[in-house]
């Protein structure tokens, strides 16, 4: 039986279940990614933890308690590969925090070889710099998905701009080879999109933030989507407008960040993971 760490200690996963969707108070959370029961980019996870909690006015829990409690659920779990999910919020007017495994579903080495198909959503996340669970949005965002049949829905906010998907930030490449993202301030600051940041800067890829009218879209030849469970993966088509899965700079980014998780883990996570 799958156990969460609440305050913690062990508790079942079903009580975590209850928590979240009891509470009339929209956590702050993260979901990381499990490789090799390490807990891939903890820090960073930790600090956009903190971040948020700054951005709501609520004090962050006590870090020792948050690594002890993500070990401790790895550890329980026996959790080899997978996602943990940490929520932080007030219960019952107490501070609650707990980390429990939640459900992964990774791409296929085919949908990694071929992209994958997105399709626009008009709607936009109130504070979108911050990662605050809304479960009545994510219910619409999966509609969506079912829906359309696609991997992931672009969003769109009321000025036409877009500005992310519904769980990974989004990144276009031009003609010149640069890579174009929507600024720091209309998305959340996404850890797999600061890695991806970095790598621009290592292999002198030019990258610039800046607003991305839906109405520009075919201007682009690649495009690709980032985040914990999808890392680097192309987009083959948002609606009619088509790109270049297999785009060089697309190509040297996806492997440069495979080969960044081998050095922080050890291990390789190039393999597709299976939902749970």
């Amino acid at each position: 039986m799958q156990k969460g760490i609440i305050n913690g200690n062990p508790e079942s996963l079903t009580k975590c279940q209850e928590i979240l969707q009891l509470s009339s108070e929209k956590p702050v959370y993260e979901v990381l990614r499990v490789i090799n029961k390490q807990p891939l980019f903890i820090n960073e996870h930790l600090h956009r933890l903190q971040q948020s909690c700054k951005n709501k006015n609520i004090a962050p829990p006590n870090q020792k308690l948050i690594t002890k409690s993500i070990t401790r659920a790895i550890n329980e779990n026996n959790i080899i590969q997978g996602n943990i999910r940490i929520d932080y919020f007030y219960a019952e007017e107490k501070k609650c925090l707990q980390v429990y495994p939640i459900s992964f579903h990774y791409p296929t080495l085919e949908q990694y070889k071929y992209g994958v198909s997105t399709t626009v959503l008009y709607l936009e996340r109130p504070n979108p710099t911050s990662k605050i669970w809304r479960a009545d949005l994510r219910a619409v965002e999966n509609a969506i998905i079912e829906e359309q049949k696609v991997y992931e829905v672009i969003l769109v906010n009321n000025q036409e701009f877009i500005t992310e998907g519904s769980r990974s930030n989004i990144f276009f490449t031009d003609s010149q080879s640069n890579l174009v993202t929507p600024p720091a301030d209309m998305a959340l600051p996404g850890i797999t999109r600061e890695k991806i940041i970095q790598l621009c800067k290592k292999f002198g890829i030019k990258f610039y933030e800046q607003k991305i009218s839906i109405n520009a879209m075919s201007k682009y030849e690649g495009a690709f989507l980032t985040g914990t469970s999808p890392k680097v993966l192309p987009i083959k088509n948002i609606d009619i407008h088509q790109y270049d899965v297999n785009n060089r700079v697309i190509r040297i980014l996806m492997n440069a960040f495979d080969e960044m998780i081998r050095n922080e883990t050890g291990t390789d996570a190039t393999n597709p993971g299976i939902e749970n």
